[in-house]
Protein backbone atom coordinates (compact mmCIF):
# COMPACT_ATOMS: atom_id res chain seq x y z
CA UNK A 1 0.00 0.00 0.00
CA UNK A 2 2.58 2.89 1.39
CA UNK A 3 3.93 5.13 3.60
CA UNK A 4 2.05 8.02 4.59
CA UNK A 5 3.21 11.17 7.26
CA UNK A 6 3.26 14.39 8.29
CA UNK A 7 5.98 16.66 9.92
CA UNK A 8 3.16 16.04 13.05
CA UNK A 9 2.25 12.74 13.41
CA UNK A 10 5.00 11.32 12.00
CA UNK A 11 5.24 8.50 9.48
CA UNK A 12 2.85 5.47 9.41
CA UNK A 13 3.04 2.06 7.07
CA UNK A 14 -0.13 0.22 5.32
CA UNK A 15 0.64 -3.27 3.92
CA UNK A 16 -0.98 -5.80 3.18
CA UNK A 17 -1.11 -9.25 5.16
CA UNK A 18 -2.79 -11.72 3.49
CA UNK A 19 -6.65 -10.17 2.72
CA UNK A 20 -6.20 -7.55 5.63
CA UNK A 21 -4.79 -3.87 5.67
CA UNK A 22 -2.01 -4.03 8.45
CA UNK A 23 -1.00 -0.34 9.76
CA UNK A 24 1.92 0.12 11.81
CA UNK A 25 3.42 3.57 13.53
CA UNK A 26 6.17 1.78 15.53
CA UNK A 27 5.84 -0.97 17.75
CA UNK A 28 2.75 0.60 19.98
CA UNK A 29 0.43 1.54 17.43
CA UNK A 30 -0.01 -1.47 14.88
CA UNK A 31 -2.73 -3.57 13.93
CA UNK A 32 -5.39 -5.21 11.39
CA UNK A 33 -7.73 -2.10 9.66
CA UNK A 34 -11.20 -3.36 9.56
CA UNK A 35 -13.39 -2.34 6.48
CA UNK A 36 -16.13 0.76 7.97
CA UNK A 37 -17.56 2.85 5.07
CA UNK A 38 -16.34 3.21 1.49
CA UNK A 39 -12.79 4.91 2.02
CA UNK A 40 -12.70 4.86 6.07
CA UNK A 41 -11.64 2.04 7.77
CA UNK A 42 -11.24 1.39 11.96
CA UNK A 43 -8.62 0.23 13.41
CA UNK A 44 -8.18 -2.69 15.73
CA UNK A 45 -4.73 -1.75 17.43
CA UNK A 46 -3.00 -5.09 19.13
CA UNK A 47 -3.15 -2.97 21.86
CA UNK A 48 -6.54 -2.62 22.50
CA UNK A 49 -6.78 -0.11 25.75
CA UNK A 50 -5.48 1.84 22.39
CA UNK A 51 -9.10 2.60 21.25
CA UNK A 52 -10.12 1.67 17.68
CA UNK A 53 -10.03 5.26 15.53
CA UNK A 54 -11.83 5.94 12.19
CA UNK A 55 -9.53 6.61 9.01
CA UNK A 56 -9.85 7.61 5.78
CA UNK A 57 -8.18 7.24 2.85
CA UNK A 58 -7.84 10.10 0.15
CA UNK A 59 -8.47 9.09 -3.17
CA UNK A 60 -6.94 11.57 -5.97
CA UNK A 61 -8.89 12.78 -9.54
CA UNK A 62 -7.21 10.07 -10.91
CA UNK A 63 -8.08 7.24 -8.54
CA UNK A 64 -4.86 7.15 -6.62
CA UNK A 65 -4.80 7.14 -2.79
CA UNK A 66 -2.81 10.43 -1.91
CA UNK A 67 -3.31 10.50 1.47
CA UNK A 68 -4.61 8.50 4.97
CA UNK A 69 -6.46 10.86 7.61
CA UNK A 70 -6.44 9.85 11.22
CA UNK A 71 -8.37 11.66 14.03
CA UNK A 72 -8.12 15.06 12.18
CA UNK A 73 -4.31 14.79 10.78
CA UNK A 74 -3.79 14.45 7.09
CA UNK A 75 -1.21 12.05 5.79
CA UNK A 76 0.37 12.54 2.95
CA UNK A 77 1.47 9.44 1.07
CA UNK A 78 5.03 9.77 0.26
CA UNK A 79 5.63 6.85 -2.11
Amino acid sequence: MGRFGNDLYGHVEVTLRGDELYLERGPGLRGPLEHWHYDTFRARWEAGWRGRPLMSFHVDAGGKISALEIQGQVLTRLE
